[in-house]
């Protein structure tokens, strides 16, 4: 997620050079790893070692793919607490965020590991932010549209996963599929929608590297450097504009996931539940079938019975 107003605290990194420095009452410490700078407090120390060898690890990765060498120093803050990770951004976030990135600062922003929920993947987070200072120094600080930027965030950090195709499918069968352009108010959503907004971005990005690998790709960043421009960047990098590339993607999408809509477990209650309503409606018109016989057949015995005895 990428935060675009400077964050308040941002100014903590003129004193980089400095092993401790007290803010607010408490006691902040700094560590460093190449071209790496991570700013905590005392008790997130062993938190910041592992953040600062995964960071300087990834970075390699995600410039060589780019096709840029990093230039500025990566500055993570570590927020010991949810206020004062939100307090650090300004109260610009919304509230489902776990972390943010100024690219224009390379900075990025964390939540410490001690008060986020464990499931939570820390790495995958720094990734995602890592991959957005990645993309403005490729771009040489271009304005990208939000579901490229968003999308190859979602790209480096994890798998497309199951449940966000079945979301996706959900979507597509409902006719309430996102427009690409629409992810630009990603920060507006509830969290349910981000997720959804998100994820799209991520199939978006996988299929344009799909049409083109990661050397269209390079091809794309170099002429996004160039002009800013993304229709006629991607008419050079895969030879189709913006809007031919939405309408194949979509296409795409129905084609690849539509039927993972049976796997919805809200569609497959229904679908047991009227089943079970056409098993009972079965049973009764069966039961009902029987007792209409059993009367035939008692009235007919009856009958026999009073002939019978007229007989007689």
């Amino acid at each position: 997620m990428t935060l675009k107003k400077t964050l308040i605290l941002f100014y903590f990194f003129s004193f980089i050079i400095c092993s401790n420095i007290s803010i607010c009452g408490e006691k902040w410490c700094t560590l460093q790893k190449n071209n790496i700078h991570v700013l905590c407090i005392e008790n997130d120390i062993n938190n910041a070692r592992k953040i600062i060898d995964f960071t300087d690890k990834k970075l390699t990765k995600i410039s060589s793919d780019l096709g840029f060498t990093p230039q500025d120093t990566i500055k993570i803050i570590i927020a010991p607490s949810t206020k004062r990770f939100y307090n650090i951004a300004g109260n610009t976030l919304p509230e489902w965020s776990s972390g943010a990135a100024i690219p224009s600062q390379s900075i990025i922003l964390l939540k410490s590991p001690r008060i986020t929920n464990p499931d939570l993947n820390l790495e995958k987070i720094i990734v995602h932010e890592l991959t957005h200072i990645g993309l403005y120094q490729a771009t040489e600080g271009q304005d990208l549209m939000k579901w490229f930027n968003e999308g190859f965030a979602q790209y480096y950090s994890g798998e497309l996963n199951m449940h966000a195709k079945i979301l996706m499918a959900k979507r597509l069968m409902s006719n309430n599929f996102l427009k690409l352009k629409e992810i630009d108010e990603v920060f507006t959503f509830r969290k349910s929608e981000a997720t959804l907004a998100y994820e799209e971005a991520h199939a978006a990005v996988l299929y344009l590297i799909e049409l083109g690998g990661l050397d269209a790709v390079k091809i794309l960043i170099d002429n996004l450097k160039q002009t800013g421009n993304m229709n006629q960047a991607m008419k050079n990098s895969i030879n189709m504009g913006f809007d031919e590339f939405e309408s194949k993607w979509i296409n795409a999408m129905k084609k690849r996931y539509l039927w993972l809509v049976i796997f919805d477990y809200r569609l497959i209650i229904s679908i047991l539940f009227i089943l079970l309503l056409l098993a009972a409606y079965l049973l009764k018109m069966k039961s009902t079938k029987k007792i209409k016989q059993n009367w035939e057949k008692e009235d007919i015995e009856n009958f026999q019975t009073d002939e019978e005895n007229t007989l007689d």
